[in-house]
């Protein structure tokens, strides 16, 4: 007989506290592409690079952060973001 896994329920309110998180990112992005992308070179769905260009100026000035202060950053948008309704 399979045993079931005993999860703590503090593991799993993190779970999908992040699945939130996720989602609300994910909107965001989804937001933020230009629409008709696949028709412009380079055929990505990215965000024009100017934004991207002004968004960074906008949050850490002329310095570079490094990718983990970036993706702390970006989760933490996503905490935000999740509040608002969709």
């Amino acid at each position: 007989m399979l045993r079931l896994l005993r999860i703590p329920s503090s593991a799993i309110i993190s779970f999908v506290k992040s699945l939130a998180i996720a989602w609300a990112l994910l909107r965001f992005y989804a937001r933020s592409v230009p629409s008709n992308w696949y028709r412009r070179f380079p055929f990505l769905p990215v965000p024009p690079r100017n934004f991207i260009a002004w968004r960074l100026h906008t949050a850490y000035g002329n310095q570079r952060p490094s990718v983990g202060v970036v993706l702390r950053d970006v989760w933490q948008l996503g905490v935000w973001l999740r509040t608002f309704p969709e």
